[in-house]
């Protein structure tokens, strides 16, 4: 199949998992994809999966504000447009809720819910300037 022939996806939490699963399916159906993952290691090992030689690969923590909008900027230099963003990346932890340290809820909230605000945020700025469909 060839539903996303031509297509610019960017996918998080590429690394492992259903973020992985989704890289190699979109891959399989002709996406060109920007695959995005905190983990360099288990990024390549993605990265390796896929047939399309112009996707491409980039460590991401999407919690951190700064990288997020360095890579939209990416993106709009080396793709001129995104078709599709897929928000993936997360932190499952299974926790007793009175054992769980304010450290680690901080890094699960910033990734979970400030982290893919902000990917869908700096994601709409984007394809606004770019005049791509959203």
């Amino acid at each position: 199949m060839d539903r996303f022939k031509n297509k610019i996806a960017l996918v998080t939490g590429a690394g492992s998992g259903i973020g992985r699963s989704t890289a190699v399916r979109l891959d399989q159906e002709g996406a060109t994809l920007i695959i995005a993952d905190i983990n360099e290691d288990q990024l390549n090992e993605t990265k390796n999966m896929l047939t399309n030689k112009a996707s491409s690969a980039m460590v991401l923590d999407i919690s951190d504000l700064e990288q997020t909008q360095a890579c939209f900027q990416t993106v709009k230099k080396e793709y001129k447009t995104l078709d599709a963003l897929i928000n993936v990346a997360g932190i499952l932890r299974f926790d007793n809720s009175h054992e769980v340290k304010i450290e680690d809820w901080n890094k699960i909230l910033n990734v979970n819910l400030t982290g893919t605000f902000f990917m869908c945020n700096f994601g709409c700025l984007c394809c606004l300037s770019l005049k791509a469909i959203l």
